[in-house]
């Protein structure tokens, strides 16, 4: 949603509504600008998906947007039998620290954020 709304700021902040707006990637990057056009018409008039691996996907168990989160969760998993449980605690830890004003200092360094992080 956030690359929506900043298409949606820039065409607003230039005045460029008319304009078309084209995505384009390749391999999981295509996957993604086709999704935005699928899900995003009004906002996306066209979108260039080289190399999208969509049949890939086809026998996914869950929706096909969440099938390339579910494949690189089985490659960690074999890698790292704990892997997907760390990766989800990590996360957890740093959705906590963001909440916490006293580590912002330290999320900003550990992220090497252009400015420092001031808010949650």
């Amino acid at each position: 949603m956030d690359y929506v709304d900043l298409i949606k700021f820039i065409r607003q902040d230039y005045n460029m509504e008319d304009k078309a707006c084209i995505v384009f990637g390749g391999s999981y990057g295509g996957m993604l600008a086709a999704w935005l056009r699928i899900k995003f018409p009004s906002v996306f008039q066209g979108a260039l998906a080289a190399s999208a691996p969509f049949l890939y996907f086809k026998d996914a168990p869950s929706a096909p947007e969440y099938g390339f989160g579910e494949i690189c969760t089985e490659d960690f998993r074999t890698q790292l039998d704990k892997s997907p449980e760390l990766i989800r605690e990590s996360f957890n830890m740093m959705m906590d620290m963001k909440t916490r004003e006293d580590t912002w200092d330290q999320l900003s360094s550990t992220f090497n954020t252009c400015t420092a992080i001031q808010s949650a």
